[in-house]
């Protein structure tokens, strides 16, 4: 996982700055498939870029792999493959870096494009969406804060940030009789909620990596558990050899990307960034357990080939081409394969019956 990227194109016409969030990201794409020649100002606003991370190398000092991209800046732009620069932040001065080059960006209207966590920054001290100027605030209100020294200390401070975001979209603590199948995590915050489907899960887990060769390292792993009780009871009723923690509709896990540095919890401004906001809201929550809400979102999500022939035929669109496909990707275990036939034929018949009835 790389660090966070800024995407940044400069606006000759102030009128033609975008209007939204969902505009810029689409001047983005639209720009980056055009080549353009970079203009003198923008070479004079990436030149100030290479003048702050200068002046302040004390501060980047340990960030070599941000150093590295800085020194091959000018050769990059020398290409003009493209009007858009991508900048990867610093790891761990990028709310500094940010803020400054956003200062700058004001000057030469160059639009800043924070992909990662849906925030868009233009001239004028416009901030788009609605809700991306609190949010960037409170990033920046705890960029100098001290660092956590133990883990419990990051625990009890994070709890009411993560109850807070996800209640805003209706997930609630979990209640006593919640199955308890995919709560494996100890010290874990685990979160609930109903929709037209079934329940979905979200779970968060705050851990210290231990090392023999550096300083302990904080990490949170984002788990997402969606329950669709429709496919679910079919599911069951064939598919027994699986493992309790296999039943599910679609299960989101993160820890593998915590094996990386960049998923580290240096700052609060770390946790606001790489997971509150980016894993937990934008990755999870609006880009899995919302569109996951329904069973047409399920499938634009894509589950396993026995839970998509549920699926496909929960929502009448089990063809003969669909059919093939999925039998293509049949599991290769004796026992799941000789299990998976036996819904095959089920939900075949099933189809059968209805077609009879509906002439």
């Amino acid at each position: 996982m790389a660090n966070l990227t800024i995407s940044l194109w400069e606006v000759v016409e102030p009128t033609e700055l975008p209007k939204s969030l969902e505009m810029t990201m689409a001047m983005k794409a639209i720009l980056k498939s055009r080549k353009a020649q970079i203009t003198p100002r923008f070479l004079d606003f990436s030149n100030e870029i290479l003048t702050l991370t200068a002046n302040n190398l004390e501060k980047f000092k340990d960030d070599l792999d941000f150093l590295r991209e800085m020194s091959e800046l000018p050769k990059h732009l020398s290409k003009n493959e493209s009007p858009v620069l991508d900048l990867s932040l610093p790891q761990k001065e990028f709310t500094f870096f940010l803020t400054e080059v956003i200062k700058i960006a004001n000057h030469y209207n160059v639009v800043i494009l924070l992909e990662d966590l849906w925030f868009a920054f233009l001239p004028q001290d416009v901030i788009y969406p609605v809700d991306a100027r609190e949010k960037w605030q409170q990033i920046n209100s705890e960029a100098d804060a001290t660092p956590f020294d133990t883990i419990e200390n990051l625990q009890n401070w994070a709890k009411d940030k993560i109850t807070q975001l996800v209640s805003k979209y209706g997930f609630e603590p979990v209640s006593d009789d919640f199955p308890r199948t995919h709560m494996t995590y100890k010290d874990t915050f685990y979160y609930q909620r109903k929709v037209s489907i079934g329940t979905q899960l979200i779970g968060i887990h705050l851990y210290n990596y231990p090392s023999k060769y550096e300083e302990d390292r904080f990490r949170m792993v984002v788990l997402g558990v969606i329950y669709a009780t429709e496919l679910l009871e079919i599911y069951n009723k064939f598919i027994v050899s699986c493992r309790d923690t296999d039943r599910h509709a679609l299960y989101y896990n993160t820890g593998d990307y915590n094996s990386y540095r960049e998923g580290d919890i240096h700052t609060k401004a770390d946790f606001y960034c790489k997971h509150l906001f980016k894993r937990l809201e934008r990755e999870l929550i609006l880009n899995t357990m919302n569109i996951g809400s329904t069973l047409e979102g399920l499938k634009k999500l894509g589950i396993s080939s026995t839970k998509a022939l549920i699926l496909n035929y929960l929502l009448n669109t089990l063809n003969y081409e669909t059919q093939q496909n999925i039998v293509l990707m049949t599991p290769q275990k004796k026992e799941l394969a000789e299990e998976f036939l036996k819904l095959f034929y089920y939900i075949q018949e099933q189809q059968m019956i209805a077609k009879k009835e509906k002439n």
